[in-house]
């Protein structure tokens, strides 16, 4: 004789996802590879595949902003801290290629890029300000000659030809970008 498996109410679906978020995500889908839509809570389940692309703009967003945050340590501060310049360049170039990396997996980003780009690039400014106590105010950014704007098009970044020349052979680092 089968067995039959309990169905599960919207009511206990719910439940389920205010007190045991891990134990509903593994029930629901269970569920939905089953095809029992009816025991699903729509609205729950919309809001955490709409939660899920926020989460990959996030990983983009962060890690983008951490490229830049590199590339303008290089760009307006290496005179003043220059036993750093390899490693702020690699670190920009990883972290521009792990972005990249996140956005072909998410190609549907590219139509926000221009926003993505100057959140990025704002965030960017504030790891800056964060990471060094020669910036005691915001305008110290501005007084050091960091751009407000990120002085990079989208499609520049798209095509990761954003970085600067490489010291050993003269030529410019390149990420295989998607432009």
């Amino acid at each position: 004789m089968a067995v039959l498996e309990k169905k599960t109410s919207l009511r206990e679906n719910r439940e389920l996802y205010r007190k045991d978020y891990y134990s509903w995500a593994l029930k629901t889908a269970d569920l939905v590879r089953q095809g029992r839509f009816a025991e699903i809570d729509p609205e729950v389940l919309g809001e955490e595949i709409e939660d899920m692309g926020k989460s990959e703009k996030r990983e983009f967003t962060n890690l983008l902003s951490q490229s830049f945050s590199h590339l303008i340590k290089v760009a307006y501060l290496l005179e003043k801290y220059p036993d750093n310049k390899n490693r702020w360049r690699k670190d920009a170039e990883i972290f521009l290629e792990d972005a990249m990396d996140t956005l072909r997996e998410n190609p549907g980003l590219k139509g926000e890029l221009p926003k993505i780009v100057e959140d990025s690039w704002k965030r960017a400014r504030g790891l800056v300000f964060q990471a060094f106590d020669d910036f005691t105010k915001r305008g110290d950014l501005d007084r050091a000659g960091i751009p407000a704007a990120c002085p990079w098009a989208p499609e520049a970044v798209l095509a990761g030809n954003i970085l600067p020349q490489d010291p050993e052979g003269g030529s410019k680092i390149r990420v295989s970008g998607l432009g």
